[in-house]
């Protein structure tokens, strides 16, 4: 079994290592498509893959601003030219762990033994902390074992790389479709999880939302008069309000 990995990052150096050191463990090969960071993203998820182990290319995307219709396409499509090397494809943003606590990957096999098109759906949780730690190649799933559970947030994110993977706007909301175009079903209640580590410090939170306000392109900006990305509307005090909200809400997990 072959397993990739892709996401599209922008000025995510904190959360990078703990990405890259996450999936180090599940994954052949991590494709990272970095929106023109201005920090050391890149720098440091080498690091850490070379640490690590695990195969990782960088590709470099233009920065012509944010928008939810560069994101999709992304998404949909940065798996494609490579998923005939591969057997599962993973696609998450940098900020969420798909696990499985008795070994993701050991599980994944499982799934691809049983089923030659899957689509897998797992159980969201909004991982909450007072404080932002500061990697020290520990993982995050040993350092913040606290979340919220998130129906909204059970993204479809893992699936077998014979199917084509279609995103609403919002980016909750996916299906699946095989060659015929014919919808594939999600399997549930398979113990997965896909562990959103959003919350991470409210300050962190607040300063996130606006770097990516800041980034927005016109098209961007169009959307929000629509109600997509609505969250970069929400003043500090609604944010903080929110971070509190998951905080209290949080339960402990069995990572």
């Amino acid at each position: 079994m072959k397993v990739l990995v892709t996401t599209l990052v922008r000025n995510e150096e904190r959360i990078i290592p703990y990405f890259i050191h996450h999936y180090s463990d599940i994954a052949d090969k991590i494709v990272l498509i970095d929106h023109e960071s201005s920090d050391n993203t890149v720098e440091v998820a080498k690091k850490v893959s070379e640490d690590t182990g695990v195969s990782l290319d960088v590709f470099t995307m233009r920065n012509d601003g944010y928008d939810e219709v560069m994101l999709k396409n992304v998404k949909e499509n940065a798996y494609k030219s490579f998923r005939s090397d591969f057997d599962v494809i993973i696609v998450v943003d940098a900020d969420e762990f798909f696990h499985h606590p008795q070994g993701t990957r050991d599980r994944l096999e499982e799934v691809l033994g049983k089923h030659e098109k899957f689509a897998i759906k797992p159980y969201g949780y909004q991982m909450v902390s007072k404080s932002f730690p500061e990697y020290s190649d520990v993982k995050l799933t040993d350092i913040i074992t606290e979340g919220a559970p998130s129906e909204a947030f059970s993204k479809k994110s893992c699936f077998s790389s014979n199917l084509n993977l279609s995103i609403a706007f919002g980016m909750h909301i996916s299906e699946h479709y095989d060659d015929l175009n014919e919808k594939i079903t999600a399997l549930e209640g398979s113990g997965f999880m896909l562990l959103h580590y959003k919350y991470i410090n409210v300050d962190h939170r607040i300063e996130s939302i606006k770097k990516t306000k800041r980034n927005l392109s016109q098209l961007g900006h169009e959307m929000l008069k629509v109600g997509i990305n609505k969250q970069f509307l929400a003043s500090e005090e609604k944010l903080i309000e929110d971070f509190n909200n998951h905080y209290e809400q949080r339960e402990q997990l069995n990572l």
